[in-house]
């Protein structure tokens, strides 16, 4: 499919060191239309139509930062990722700001807050400590009434790895305890070989609710699962500074 067919402006440039192209065009550009389409699905939810300000955290090399370009070309973007390749490439061709991020999220200064933050595929890689420092990070950068998007692997990971369908690349002796954690607290994380820090999360649904329920001006507006490429759960939150 034509990428310009539902977004005539889209910007097709791919990043030379772009690592999430695997030389398939077609299904690089449907990762994208995908997360937008969930994206445009809770800005009706909550009766947006616009956003004038956009965060894409982690922003690679502007694999969705395209499409938010091309669906609001005035909105202020900015691109943060510890890839400064693609932070840089995201501020050249997107016109966004470009922010280098850093391991522990507290030290990354942002003074502005965004109508719009959009997280994919980072939380499914990260330690549970990790889960509240990042909330707790994006709920500060939101504006009141401004959605938080992120992905998650759930249900369908669990059952790809537990019948050996896909793995995600971790050691297979460390399979039966991630598997093992999951169902037994809802959440379980390997690390990559060679790796302490970054590796595949499980998350159930139920999980990922209780740690959005600790954060207090964060209220669910949609979970789709699989709703990212058919593939990753999504989440979307809106910051309602009195909840109820």
């Amino acid at each position: 499919m034509n990428p310009k067919t539902e977004f005539p402006t889209l910007i097709e440039d791919l990043g030379e060191h772009d690592e999430m192209f695997a030389a398939d065009r077609d299904h690089y550009f449907r990762v994208g239309r995908s997360a937008f389409a969930n994206i445009s699905a809770a800005l009706r939810l909550v009766g947006r139509e616009t956003c004038s300000s956009i965060l894409d955290l982690p922003c690679g090399h502007g694999r969705v930062m395209r499409y938010f370009r091309a669906a609001f070309p005035d909105a202020r973007i900015t691109a943060c990722d510890l890839n400064r390749a693609g932070v840089d490439f995201c501020a050249k061709t997107f016109g966004a700001t470009g922010i280098h991020s850093k391991k522990r999220i507290q030290e990354v200064s942002i003074a502005e807050r965004f109508d719009l933050i959009w997280c994919g595929s980072l939380l499914t890689h990260l330690e549970r400590p990790l889960w509240a420092q990042f909330l707790s990070f994006f709920t500060e950068h939101l504006t009141e009434g401004g959605l938080l998007l992120f992905t998650t692997h759930g249900r369908l990971s669990e059952k790809w790895i537990r019948e050996k369908i896909h793995t995600y690349g971790v050691d297979p002796k460390k399979l039966p305890g991630l598997l093992a954690a999951y169902k037994d607290k809802g959440f379980g994380y390997a690390p990559y070989p060679g790796s302490a820090d970054y590796g595949i999360t499980l998350s159930s649904p139920s999980w990922v609710l209780e740690q959005i329920r600790q954060h207090s001006n964060l209220r669910v507006v949609l979970l789709n699962e699989t709703g990212w490429d058919s593939h990753q759960d999504v989440y979307a939150c809106m910051r309602v500074d009195k909840l109820f």
